[in-house]
């Protein structure tokens, strides 16, 4: 059974594993609920378009650890019709604006675009066409298509 859809909750629960409390306990408990609720959810894959183009979708929440001021920045990698890829983790730095927490998001992402596209292509599978990156952070996609950016 595969639910991206939980990583964020579960890697948050996980820092508190040697001394949960009630509050975490209760999140615990509304997490197994919600997986018995969801079963019968289901990653499905469309045969019909046999090109290889990958829509990513990437957010971050900037500032949202408060105990070190990390941001989350998470990303789904869609193809087929279906996920292929996702990742929900704190970002390494502490950074100054959402801007720069989305675009990190983004690299982090890319970076496993990358990766997919030479393993496919390793197996004979060529991509045609270009991913679809789906960001909602103005700022960052202005940095992403700005050539001075690029160090």
């Amino acid at each position: 059974m595969t639910h991206p859809e939980i990583s964020y909750t579960v890697g948050y629960l996980g820092h508190f594993s040697s001394n949960l409390r009630p509050r975490h306990w209760a999140a615990v408990k509304y997490l197994f609920q919600y997986l018995k609720g969801s079963m019968d959810y289901k990653l499905t894959y469309s045969g019909k378009d046999t090109s290889v183009v990958f829509d990513i979708y990437c957010d971050a929440s900037h500032g949202d650890c408060l105990d070190f001021g990390h941001s989350t920045g998470r990303y789904l990698t869609v193809t087929g019709g279906g996920a292929i890829g996702w990742s929900s983790k704190l970002q390494l730095i502490v950074v100054l604006t959402s801007t720069e927490a989305e675009y990190i998001a983004a690299t982090k992402a890319a970076k496993e675009i990358l990766w997919m596209h030479n393993i496919l292509h390793e197996f004979g599978f060529l991509q045609h066409g270009a991913s679809h990156f789906h960001i909602d952070n103005q700022s960052a996609i202005s940095v992403s298509k700005n050539p001075e950016h690029f160090g």
